[in-house]
């Protein structure tokens, strides 16, 4: 009769990690990166607000490393209870589109993440205490050039410049997005 209790107990103290509704508003939002302005109207279509983050945010620290990069708009959506951040790059023919939960603590299941791409990731970056990431070139299943799933650790050194957690990115070459 205590196991079970236990298990409830368990379950509730910790939530399991929302990936796949995460996951979900990734792929709304960047599933048309031929330009920027397909990605704002995915942004409009799917709820999410345009905000700017304080610069002592994890977001705003980002920005700051964001080197080249224009960066258009920056949004944010709650998701299973979740602040998930987003922002959309331009850097010369290409538009960039990024998703952060910079709260998670773990990084996405390998096992999960290639169900959601329906094909294996092309690279990987193993670093498990810096950063640990996913890569498919092309990008599949976007229309994107490039597509990586990411986690960065707490305790990582890439912390200083704001990335922690979950990140999320798209990257596009389009002639027309100049």
């Amino acid at each position: 009769m205590l196991a079970p209790l236990l298990l409830l107990v368990q379950a509730v103290a910790s939530p399991q990690y929302p990936a796949t509704e995460v996951l979900a508003g990734f792929t709304g939002l960047f599933s048309d990166t031929s330009s920027i302005e397909a990605v704002q109207a995915a942004a409009t279509r799917d709820e999410w607000v345009s905000f700017t983050p304080a610069q002592d945010s994890s977001l705003g620290r980002v920005l700051d490393f964001a080197s080249g990069e224009i960066v258009t708009r920056t949004f944010h959506r709650t998701i299973q209870g979740r602040l998930i951040e987003a922002l959309v790059t331009r850097h010369g023919n290409k538009v960039g589109c990024r998703v952060y939960d910079f709260e998670a603590t773990n990084p996405i299941g390998d096992e999960l993440l290639i169900a959601w791409a329906g094909a294996p990731p092309t690279g990987r970056t193993p670093l498990p205490d810096v950063l640990q990431s996913l890569i498919w070139t092309p990008g599949h299943p976007f229309t994107a050039d490039r597509v990586q799933i990411s986690f960065v650790p707490n305790t990582s050194l890439a912390n200083v410049t704001g990335l922690r957690g979950v990140a999320m990115a798209a990257l596009s070459s389009n002639e027309s997005s100049q």
